[in-house]
């Protein structure tokens, strides 16, 4: 059985804003992600982010926070990173026009998607 922490707003949509973060903490610390997110940063700012004001998600697989909105998705997405950590990362990015922003496995610390935000007027 699989318990999940998740918040009900009150459109009665699910909000997994903070389980995918929750789920990447456990997972570091039992031992099967070898990256948590401090070492995501160390190695972010290696590749060109910023350390002050870097922002930090944790996703798996094909699942965004956004696409996690019933029970049952969330149900799968904790499967997805027990089941499968090399398909985890985090995404580490400043929220600036023309800064860096970029993936690192959270497997095994590579950088495997780095690319520029750019704001549209």
């Amino acid at each position: 059985m699989v318990r999940l922490l998740v918040t009900i707003g009150p459109d009665r949509r699910v909000y997994p804003s903070q389980l995918a973060e929750l789920i990447a903490y456990q997972r570091f610390i039992t031992g099967d992600l070898e990256i948590g997110p401090k070492q995501a940063v160390g190695v972010a700012v290696g590749s060109g982010v910023k350390q002050k004001d870097a922002k930090v998600g944790f996703y798996a697989g094909g699942f965004t926070p956004d696409t996690l909105t019933r029970l049952q998705q969330a149900s799968a997405y904790y499967q997805e990173v027990i089941a499968n950590p090399r398909t985890c990362y985090w995404l580490v990015q400043n929220d600036c026009n023309g800064c860096v922003g970029l993936k690192v496995n959270a497997a095994n610390g590579h950088v495997f998607e780095q690319g520029k935000i750019t704001f549209m007027y």
